[in-house]
């Protein structure tokens, strides 16, 4: 495997995406950083038959993982020639991933300016491997929110009327929009976006950064490392001058003190704070745009609803479907909440991307 994994001229940060991936999906943490032959040795160790001649379902996905890469075919020839035993197990692997990397997605860029005025959307259709789907793109001048918000639902009209079946919105803004409450754009006679689609954040000028900072790999390698019920939560504090005692423990999956939610007269240092956090590599975050109605103290209740969160998904990449049928059920932590999924391996943005988009 060593050989052909050579001869497929497969990057090495393709080979460790998936073996992450796999891992994460048997629900076991990465160990430290093993390189290529530790990572086979593994992956080869993990049967799931008394037959010890046999090939662990591991080996298999991850394997079949690498075999979708444009570079894959070297393996894909590989698992052709398995023997008629396995044919069942490899198609049944292959098939569920297949799925897996055809779902549907709407990249929705926004530009604005300081104000937080939006002033121009567009919107890309791509599946979940990264692959732009054969439709137009959708481009809109906008001068306020309102505009914005129909400029959203035509966008979502135009694919549903092409035959495409969007499950994830991915708003691509930078940290200044990141109060506005895109998942509460309201369909119509539907109810709110977020509650039929998993909607998350990106930052616009980390989606264009090609390779992606050596701190935000460094942080999304140190999530991928433990399961999600053993991620540690991290409050982000409202005060600026506490933000370096935030960085100074072990990565996890962050979320805000304060409330940064559409008014505008709220605090903008809290903007800025969430700015900062962004900055420093923070790729998954969380934190309220409205105060709950609970009562008491509302960060308990949040930091509670996300560790229920992280025990309740198998894979750190299910917790936005959990948070969109938290808002399905009407939970105001859900309802009130933005939630920044900001992968650094997931970049489609940059095959349409231009001089003039990238410095924008």
């Amino acid at each position: 495997m060593q050989a052909l994994l050579a001869s497929a001229n497969l990057s090495s940060q393709a080979i460790r995406n998936s073996y992450e991936a796999t891992l994460a999906d048997l629900r076991l943490p990465v160990e430290g950083d093993p390189d290529l032959v530790q990572m086979l040795a593994e992956l080869a160790e993990m049967f799931d038959a008394e037959d010890l001649t046999d090939i662990s379902d591991a080996f298999l996905q991850f394997v079949t993982r690498l075999s979708f890469d444009p570079e894959g075919a070297p393996l894909k020839r590989w698992l052709e020639e398995l023997p008629a035993p396995l044919a069942y197990r490899r198609n049944s692997v292959r098939e569920r991933l297949a799925a897996e990397a055809d779902e549907k997605l709407l990249i929705v860029e926004i530009d604005g300016n300081e104000r937080a005025d939006p002033s121009l959307l567009s919107a890309f259709a791509c599946t979940r491997a990264g692959k732009w789907l054969n439709v137009p793109p959708f481009q809109r001048q906008l001068a306020d929110w309102d505009e914005l918000s129909a400029a959203v639902n035509s966008a979502l009209d135009s694919m549903v009327q092409k035959g495409v079946q969007i499950s994830e919105i991915q708003f691509v803004v930078r940290p200044f929009l990141f109060h506005h409450e895109f998942h509460k754009i309201p369909r119509p006679n539907e109810g709110e976006l977020g509650e039929h689609y998993v909607v998350v954040l990106r930052d616009k000028y980390r989606a264009y950064q090609d390779p992606p900072p050596q701190a935000v790999l460094a942080y999304k390698q140190a999530m991928a490392k433990c399961s999600p019920d053993k991620i540690k939560l991290v409050q982000i504090p409202s005060e600026a001058t506490k933000l370096p005692q935030m960085f100074s423990g072990d990565q996890g999956f962050c979320y805000a003190g304060f409330i940064c939610g559409p008014d505008p007269h709220a605090e903008t240092g809290r903007r800025d704070i969430l700015r900062r956090v962004v900055l420093r590599g923070v790729g998954y975050a969380y934190w309220l745009q409205k105060e709950p109605a609970c009562g008491g103290d509302w960060t308990i209740a949040l930091k509670k609803y996300l560790l229920d969160a992280l025990a309740g998904v198998g894979q750190l990449k299910d917790l936005p479907s959990w948070i969109r049928n938290g808002r399905q059920e009407c939970n105001e932590l859900a309802v009130h909440g933005a939630l920044l999924w900001d992968d650094p391996d997931f970049k489609p943005f940059l095959k349409l991307s231009s001089p003039s988009r990238t410095s924008t």
